[in-house]
């Protein structure tokens, strides 16, 4: 298989001030996929989807929420493959309507937690291509089901974290809290020791997640559902980052179960900047 694409796109700040933001975006691409069967070429996939949108974002002391409205058109140029006029619901569209949505939004307790959550949500009224379709069951959908994923024309997925802030001053006690130094003493100077793990400390986030995903498979007319839920560490630092977790799968439709017996994953993600 043969895959290649290409996108072009712009935003368009319809507003912006220090509270609030509006932008608009508009992307136009084309995308082409060659598939073999023992040698034997079979219908080439050629699309080349409009997609508009809409973000509206809202910043708070606290906190902040997103929204989005989009929708996206299957057009016929640039040789995309045009639909016969007999196609059926079931089968995969080149000219397709698809419509998405999104809403999400993040607080902060100041050195205590930070609370997000986000809802995603697409709607189509025929069949897909897999690479226009969503996901459910992923890392960046619902966490634990990598390996028993499905795709989905409309659908929904809720994602929902609450991460820590360590405990640094019950750790390691507070910054500058030893005994003061007098006008006889010589100045004492904190052990770079110490500061390099009240530093390490500050960038390390424990959290919790519970994830969600209900879709629609048109062509199969199969419903099907996912939810996962688990603990990870997430560490930020200039050079290095880390994300590390488990995830459990908590439900899931009868298919899932047949794909994989697994109880849950393990995850991880590592970042390295040379330069």
């Amino acid at each position: 298989m043969t895959t290649w694409n290409v996108s072009a796109g712009a935003d368009w700040i319809v507003h912006s001030s220090r509270t609030e933001r509006l932008v608009a975006d508009f992307t136009v691409a084309h995308r082409e996929q060659n598939r073999y069967i023992n040698g034997l070429g079979l219908m080439d996939q050629r699309v080349s989807p409009l997609q508009a949108g809409l973000t509206y974002s809202r910043f708070f002391e606290r906190a902040n929420v997103s929204a989005r409205i989009g929708a996206s058109q299957g057009l016929s140029i640039f040789n995309a493959r045009e639909d016969a006029d007999d196609i059926d619901d079931s089968t995969p569209h080149s000219q397709f309507t698809k419509l998405d949505a999104s809403l999400s939004g993040f607080y902060v307790f100041p050195g205590r937690a930070s609370v997000s959550s986000s809802l995603s949500t697409q709607w189509a009224a025929t069949a897909l291509y897999s690479d226009d379709q969503m996901t459910i069951g992923s890392r960046s959908s619902v966490r634990g089901f990598s390996n028993g994923s499905f795709k989905a024309d409309r659908g929904a997925v809720w994602r929902n974290e609450v991460a820590f802030a360590m405990p640094v001053d019950l750790l390691l006690g507070k910054a500058g809290s030893g005994p003061q130094p007098d006008s006889q003493s010589p100045v004492q100077i904190p052990a770079p020791s110490s500061e390099w793990a009240r530093t390490t400390l500050s960038r390390l986030n424990p959290y919790l997640f519970l994830d969600a995903g209900l879709g629609r498979d048109v062509a199969n007319e199969v419903t099907g559902y996912r939810v996962g839920s688990g603990v990870g560490l997430r560490y930020g630092g200039p050079r290095l980052s880390f994300d590390v977790g488990y995830a459990w799968r908590v439900a899931e439709d009868s298919r899932s179960r047949r794909v994989s017996e697994e109880k849950g994953e393990l995850f991880m993600t590592l970042r390295l900047k040379v330069f």
